[in-house]
């Protein structure tokens, strides 16, 4: 889905151009007024900051297509204000606007938990179940040791984790985590992209991004990331897994 919604930011100029030219019955030559507005190329800008923040996961992935789609809702009101000719203007808006908007809400239930952002709003989980699995980071350094860090897995994706930790590892360093979850263990490779001192909404940690894995780990992960989910949802007593 990540990797879906970053190549719609990354295409956005022919794909905006293009969608909306045929919701909002745009006539040839106002389309091609209207791309070279400091508008159109302010919300381009955007949008592309957007694509290429999400294709990296970057901690400002979320805020970055948070500002994008919001530019991409006040450009399609100038649009049907002053663009448009279709005869239904207010459905061609309210569906244009949707999409902007599902695609803010679906980045951020994929990216603000549980990586990306360190304030983890405990009160959106179940209260019934946490997620309290042991976990191990390793790490070479430029001498060729190993560093190791151990923690807890507070939360989990199929593309990253929180890590509540005492010892923090540095931010940007590549790692190998090691864990067991349903009675199966990983070896995954991530980065540290963020970590946090104790706070009022987090626990002190780090937030992990797995690096691209073969198709079958990513199978893998996508998997135990539904089977915990659903977990979740049944209410099920609070353990450690």
């Amino acid at each position: 889905m990540i990797r879906l919604f970053s190549a719609l930011h990354l295409g956005f100029p022919l794909i905006y151009v293009l969608s909306t030219a045929v919701v909002f019955d745009i006539p040839p030559s106002k389309v091609a007024a209207f791309v070279l507005t400091p508008l159109f190329l302010l919300v381009t800008a955007a949008a592309l900051v957007a694509g290429f923040a999400l294709r990296e996961m970057r901690r400002w992935a979320w805020h970055a297509t948070l500002v994008s789609c919001g530019l991409i809702i006040y450009c399609n009101t100038i649009l049907i204000l002053n663009y448009s000719a279709s005869h239904q203007q207010a459905i061609a808006f309210l569906v244009s606007n949707a999409v902007a908007l599902g695609i803010a809400y679906q980045v951020t239930r994929e990216l603000r938990v549980p990586y990306l952002l360190p304030r983890i709003r405990w009160w959106e989980t179940n209260p019934a179940f946490r997620l309290d699995a042991p976990v191990m980071l390793t790490s070479k350094d430029q001498g060729g040791g190993v560093r190791a860090w151990e923690g807890r897995i507070m939360d989990f994706s199929g593309r990253g984790c929180f890590i509540k930790m005492r010892d923090l590892p540095p931010e940007d360093v590549s790692v190998e985590v090691r864990f067991t979850l349903l009675g199966k263990d990983y070896r995954v490779s991530g980065t540290v992209v963020w970590t946090t001192e104790t706070g009022v909404t987090h626990p002190r940690g780090a937030g992990v991004k797995f690096d691209r894995a073969d198709r079958q780990l990513r199978r893998d992960l996508r998997q135990l990331s539904g089977k915990l989910r659903e977990l979740a949802n049944l209410g099920g007593e609070s353990q450690n897994l």
